[in-house]
């Protein structure tokens, strides 16, 4: 019987992400989409790999991924990374986010009246980021966004948003009209989040035009 092995390089996926990193302005900081274990290359070393190189937050697709990640980098020592869950949350989910110091992504309003009442209820801040869809049609928010903040009773109203996103479909293919209609659709719906960072770009995103790069870049598979 015979055996395979994958070598992982690294330093290749360090100067994937510098590399990633340079194709955007000083005021754009560049994140690492980290789900499926590292894209099935190893999460947790891919991470620590990141964060020496500079990376500071980190996506994770689901609760469990974001619990091994943030031990894996406190054992190492490392403080002060950002770590968001893209899948959101149910409601049993939240003390683990308080415990983990993870960040959770709304992505409908129940989630938002999840979170503002736990947040009442613990007399504790949970940072959140909303997901706006702009047609990827798989998590987020539609267009209803501006209706829930005019809402006095929503529970997106209590919340502190430290970012506000969206996710390109068509980021692969830069002649494809979709990636104008996103980005039209998204700077309509972000205007009442003016002084909140926002993030649209994906790995393709990143070699946009820079009217797409906003605040946040967030590659994943280009790492």
């Amino acid at each position: 019987m015979t055996s395979s092995q994958l070598h992982i390089d690294l330093h290749a996926i360090t100067d994937n992400y510098r590399l990633l990193d340079k194709q955007t302005g000083a005021d754009t900081r560049t994140a690492a989409a980290v789900k499926a274990d590292g894209y099935g290359l190893g999460m947790t070393a891919i991470s620590k790999a990141l964060y020496q190189a500079g990376c500071r937050m980190f996506f994770t697709a689901q609760l469990a991924e974001a619990v091994t990640l943030r031990s894996a980098l406190t054992r190492q020592g490392y403080d002060g990374a950002n770590i968001a869950v893209l899948e959101g949350f149910n409601q049993p989910d939240l003390p683990d986010y308080s415990a983990h110091q993870l960040t959770p992504v709304i992505n409908h309003s129940q989630q938002a009246e999840m979170l503002a009442s736990y947040q009442r209820q613990t007399q504790a801040a949970l940072p959140a980021i909303l997901h706006i869809d702009t047609g990827m049609n798989r998590l987020g928010y539609g267009k209803d966004t501006r209706s829930l903040l005019a809402d006095k009773d929503s529970g997106l109203r209590e919340i502190e948003l430290q970012l506000v996103m969206s996710h390109l479909a068509c980021s692969d293919d830069p002649s494809d009209d979709y990636n104008r209609y996103q980005l039209e659709q998204f700077t309509q719906l972000i205007q009442p989040f003016a002084h909140i960072p926002k993030s649209l770009c994906n790995s393709g995103g990143i070699f946009l035009p820079s009217d797409y790069h906003f605040q946040l870049t967030r590659p994943g598979i280009a790492i």
